[in-house]
């Protein structure tokens, strides 16, 4: 029985020793500097129509679907110009620079529902999914 005892006398104070350990505090990390702002108001978006006369030709041929996220820039008058393809899948179809090509055609904010008026920067993300 003493045996025991001492084994676990030994583990409490092993534990002791082990809570006793300062603790580093983590390092800081640098905080990022805001992006530019994402645009939110009344938006108008492509309809279905619109969205079918941009779907890749070589993705609608072997009737593949896929999706794309761009990332645009909002222009003062509502208007999205240089977009970025941010994902598309599968790639190699064209699904982004469709994606692209369409917002940047049929897609707009009214820039008097955007609180604070449109910024410089400002950009505006968005998905499509291209159905066959």
């Amino acid at each position: 029985m003493r045996l025991y005892g001492f084994i676990a006398m030994a583990g409490v104070l092993l534990a002791s020793a082990v809570q006793a350990q300062p603790v580093a505090a983590p390092e800081a990390q640098p905080v990022a500097a805001p992006g530019p702002p994402i645009v939110k108001g009344d938006w108008t978006f492509p309809d279905w129509k619109q969205a079918q006369a941009y779907y890749p030709q070589a993705a609608l041929n072997a009737k593949v679907q896929g999706r794309a996220t761009i990332d645009c820039e909002v222009e003062p008058h509502g208007r999205l110009t240089s977009c970025v393809v941010v994902s598309e899948t599968p790639e190699g179809y064209g699904f982004g620079a469709a994606a692209a090509a369409l917002f940047i055609r049929y897609a707009f904010v009214e820039p008097a529902s955007v609180e604070g008026g449109i910024q410089p920067g400002s950009h505006k993300i968005m998905s499509i999914n291209f159905v066959v």
